[in-house]
């Protein structure tokens, strides 16, 4: 599990050195480790998550930075894994899988959604918004982060 939590923050300080952490979201059960540290060990958050790791990337405001995200993620051992079904694709590597969603409103996406300047796509999902309305602000490895309350995870 340790390799894990490693991997996490090798991500987290890789994503927030090259710019891109304050420019989208973590969402999903991978908050947990953050709202465990922050309030204090608190019994009352699990300490159960999945294996995979789900970052939101806003419709609006779009992420502004222009970049090589792929990139990024294969120098940390991620490798890009294409589904045929819907053209979307996610990052995988031994130890956890990376997946980028988007908000879904209006008229439901059958395909992911190309972030171009990132050279991404995200996975529309509806609610997401939601999360990224409701944000706080807390820390990781020294870092600024923001943690939405209901879930969701950026830097300052």
């Amino acid at each position: 599990m340790q390799e894990k939590y490693d991997l996490f923050g090798r991500l987290l300080a890789s994503l927030y050195s090259n710019g891109v952490l304050s420019q989208i979201i973590l969402v999903g059960s991978w908050c947990l480790p953050l709202y465990k540290k922050h309030f204090h060990d608190d019994p009352q958050i699990p300490i159960l998550r999945t294996t995979d790791i789900d970052f939101l990337i806003p419709l609006e405001p779009k992420p502004s930075i222009t970049l090589d995200l792929p990139k990024i993620l294969e120098n940390l051992g991620f490798e890009k894994e294409f589904s045929y079904v819907d053209g979307s694709f996610k990052f995988i590597h031994p130890d956890l899988e990376l997946e980028f969603l988007t908000p879904d409103s209006g008229r439901p996406k059958s395909k992911p959604v190309h972030f171009d300047n990132l050279q991404m796509t995200a996975v529309p999902l509806r609610f997401l918004s939601i999360l990224q309305e409701h944000k706080i602000k807390l820390s990781y490895d020294k870092h600024p982060r923001y943690c939405s309350k209901t879930g969701g995870f950026c830097p300052s």
